[in-house]
């Protein structure tokens, strides 16, 4: 992916870091507005801002893995190759890799599921019980297995992209705040 044409800084600030807020809260708040989705009476409010939420995140999730390849060649020095921070970072970089891939696939299964599961009255493919205009044959046993599977692919990639965003979150901290993992914050002694 070309990276080059990203800023690397907005008012000399690291763009990866302030790109990485908008992903944090994105990508989670689209989780939530997808599977409060699934419930009938929610569906008319959230359909669309579910399907901008969803962009949003993927785009957020993007510009995260752009301008992250952008920081670790100002933080990691060029010979750091085999370093606990290099090594730290080269898997924080890897797991931000597969949230956009988790988040890509995501976002196909909102959109596929703001098709399907649309609100009551709305005609399409896949009648609903309570529609008017439901053909002669009504609703097949099809239509309501596609619907099923559509909404547990939405809790599926809604808990995918949840527990993925912590742990490229996680191992993100750990490259700023403790690459090596021997300071002890006293945590242990909380407890």
């Amino acid at each position: 992916m070309p990276e080059d044409w990203i800023p690397k800084e907005i008012g000399g600030l690291p763009l990866h870091p302030l790109v990485v807020h908008a992903t944090v809260v994105l990508i989670p708040l689209t989780a939530l507005v997808a599977v409060l989705f699934l419930v009938p009476r929610f569906r008319a409010a959230l359909r669309w801002p579910m399907v901008l939420l969803a962009a949003a995140a993927l785009g957020s999730a993007y510009a995260a893995v752009l301008s992250g390849r952008n920081f670790e060649k100002t933080q990691v020095p060029a010979g750091a190759a085999n370093t606990e921070l290099a090594d730290v970072v080269n898997r924080h970089q890897q797991l931000g890799n597969q949230l956009l891939y988790i988040v890509i696939a995501f976002t196909i299964v909102v959109w596929i599921a703001a098709y399907v599961l649309r609100p009551v009255g709305e005609t399409g493919p896949f009648p609903r019980e309570s529609d008017d205009d439901v053909g002669e044959e009504g609703v097949t046993r099809l239509d309501t297995i596609v619907r099923v599977v559509v909404a547990g692919l939405v809790i599926v990639g809604a808990v995918a992209v949840g527990v993925q965003t912590v742990r490229v979150g996680e191992q993100g901290a750990k490259a700023v705040w403790n690459p090596t993992g021997d300071v002890d914050y006293g945590i242990g002694s909380l407890q």
